[in-house]
This record gives structure tokens, sequence and C-alpha cells, in this order.
């Protein structure tokens, strides 16, 4: 389909070889065009997506720059709330993203599901991802809450991330938050069956006073342990001298029930 829009233009231009270009790098085809019309820089497609956008996906580094320079706007939003730097570190891009601070984009504007880059940048291996954006962060931003309770900090350990988990850590990330199931970064990090990770958050000095926090079913992190059969988990949680092993569920269940 085309998209044929005027943007205050003398004549109808097709939009889609506008992205097009945006995505694949043809800066000669964006820059003839946009000096014709300056207005297309801010045009979006039918999901809310600039050129902008266009060249972040495609991974685009000069484009990226060439728009910029050109007065693009660094923190339009797309249909789903996403800015050019949320969708950068969605893709793990680092040099985009690099690209994208150093020219002032906003990392405090969460989209739809009220996550922020910071959110984003757990789920991408290479921590220097987060460690950069992190570098121009405060602590609101570290400990935001999405629209279903989780920080940055529970998103690393829901990803299985213990690089990142004590890179947060250090930065001040909150381990008394709990999202909308009532769990903390210790749940998840539970769940995700690593040990380390476990010890990284139990090391903290907030990690002994979470370890019996109990989710929305009444479960404590050694019941999440023992119904896994996470043997080096449990054996790490019980290490901690606040660890209540009598602690009951909403079922009335202590965790030795899961370990018979």
């Amino acid at each position: 389909v085309q998209l044929l829009l005027h943007c205050d233009a003398a004549e109808e231009i097709d939009l889609t070889v506008v992205y097009q270009a945006a995505a694949n790098g043809d800066v000669n085809t964006l820059t003839a065009v946009i000096r014709e019309d300056p207005s297309i820089l801010e045009c979006c497609d039918s999901e809310g997506c600039t050129p902008l956008m266009h060249a972040v996906s495609g991974r685009q580094v000069d484009t990226v720059k060439l728009l910029l320079k050109m007065g693009a706007n660094l923190n339009t939003q797309d249909a789903c709330g996403r800015t050019s730097l949320s969708l950068a570190t969605y893709l793990g891009w680092l040099e985009g993203c690099v690209s994208l601070l150093r020219n002032g984009a906003k990392q405090n504007i969460p989209d739809k599901n009220g996550r922020l880059p910071l959110h984003a940048a757990t789920a991408e291996p290479d921590v220097r991802l987060l460690n950069v954006l992190l570098q121009q962060s405060n602590l609101g931003e570290i400990n935001h809450q999405d629209n279903e309770g989780m920080t940055s900090l529970h998103w690393a350990a829901f990803h299985n991330r213990p690089q990142h988990t004590q890179t947060l850590l250090h930065k001040g990330a909150d381990l008394t938050l709990v999202d909308k199931d009532f769990k903390t970064a210790l749940h998840w990090a539970v769940q995700s069956g690593n040990r380390i990770l476990c010890s990284i958050i139990l090391d903290h000095y907030q990690g002994p006073s979470i370890i019996n926090y109990d989710d929305e079913n009444g479960k404590t992190c050694m019941h999440i342990a023992a119904a896994a059969g996470y043997s080096d988990i449990i054996s790490e949680l019980a290490k901690v001298r606040e660890c209540n092993l009598q602690a009951l569920d909403v079922d009335d269940r202590k965790a030795k029930v899961f370990l018979a």
C-alpha cells in the first residue's frame, strides 16, 4: 500500500519510499526529499513511526545522525508509545542508543506498557547497553514500575541476568518493591533457577529483609525453590538467618511439603 501524503509539499510524495530509504540507509534519497519538504521528518506511518524510527529499526547509524542533524524530533512516540531510544534498546543496538543519548534522547518516557528503555535493556545479554543508559539515569527511572509493577530489577531477574542485576543494585535499585503479583526480584530470580543470581540478591543489604515476602499465592521464595526442586537455591536461601522455613502458603503448606 502506498502512503501518499501532502505533508505541506507542493506535490504528493510517496512516503513508503522515504521510510524504505531510512531503513536501508539511502542517505541521498532521504536528503533530497527532506530538503524539498522538511515536514517529512515528522510524517508517521500507520504504526506511528517516523523516518528516524525506520532508520533505527534498520540499524542505520549514519542515517540516524543525518536525520537528527536535519532536525528530526528525538522523542516522538509511535502507536505503542515507544520512542526511537526505546526501539533501539529493544533491538539491543548499542551504537544507536549511544548516538541518540548524545543528541539528548529522553529516557523517562514510558511506552504504553509503562516501560522505559531501562526495562528493555535487561533483555539484552550485553550489559554494556544497560550501563550506557544508567550513566544518565536517576533513581526514579531505575525504580520505575511498569504497568505490571515490574522494575528494571524485576526484569533483570526475570531474564536471568546476574550481571545486570548486580549493576542495578550498585546503582540503587530497590529490592523491596513488589510487582502486581506481589513478587520481588528475588521471587523471579528463584524462578529462573540461577543460584548465582539469587546469591547476588541475598548478599545485598536488603536481601535478608525480603526473603520471607510472599506473593499473591502466599508463596515465599523457599516455597518456589522447593516446588521446583532447586536444591542449590534452597541451600542458598537456608543460609540466611532470617529465612522462615515454617512459612505457609495460601493452602497452608510449608516448603518442606514440596520437598517430599
